[in-house]
């Protein structure tokens, strides 16, 4: 924005002078301010083999005009699933429940996604995704009959495996 004064200064004695003064201010870009819409909107939590998809929504105010908005993201993709988040600040979170480490998650425990979003300015925050595993059964693989004769071989023999994809789970044979 420029102005331009006219500064006048006169001696009472007839000394009359004038003279413009111009002055510019020149902006600056006002940092814009992410904050979740309601409390926690900003962190989402999704569920092995259950709820495989999360949303919320972000909020942004910004001083300069027309830079309230977000950077919008279509599918970015994370280490476990993608996000997604609109020029309004709505975002979604998709589990890709067949990834190997979704599935290896034992009954409780996490992974953690973070994701960066950015307004029309630069402005960035994140997002936080929680990924709870769940119990998934074990296989069991092998022979699982035998035969013994009567006042014969009383002994039958063979061999049961385990396999689970559950990564930290430990098996009790009983």
């Amino acid at each position: 924005i420029t102005e331009t004064f006219t500064v006048t200064v006169d001696d009472g004695n007839g000394g009359v002078v004038s003279k413009d003064v111009t002055v510019t201010i020149n902006g600056t870009d006002d940092g814009a301010v992410i904050t979740p819409a309601t409390p926690g909107s900003d962190k989402g939590e999704v569920v092995e083999d259950g709820k495989l998809s999360v949303g919320g929504k972000l909020d942004v105010t910004d001083p300069d005009a027309g830079q309230a908005v977000f950077q919008a993201q279509t599918s970015t993709a994370g280490q476990h699933g993608t996000f997604s988040v609109d020029a309004n600040g709505n975002w979604t979170y998709n589990l890709t429940n067949s990834d190997p480490a979704v599935q290896g998650l034992g009954a409780g425990k996490t992974l953690t996604e973070t994701f960066t979003v950015a307004t029309a300015d630069g402005t960035t925050g994140q997002v936080v995704v929680t990924i709870v595993g769940t119990n998934d059964v074990p296989v069991l693989t092998g022979k699982a009959d035998g035969a013994v004769t009567e006042d014969g071989s009383l002994v039958a023999t063979g061999k049961l495996d385990v396999a689970d994809i559950d990564t930290t789970d430990t098996h009790t044979w009983t």
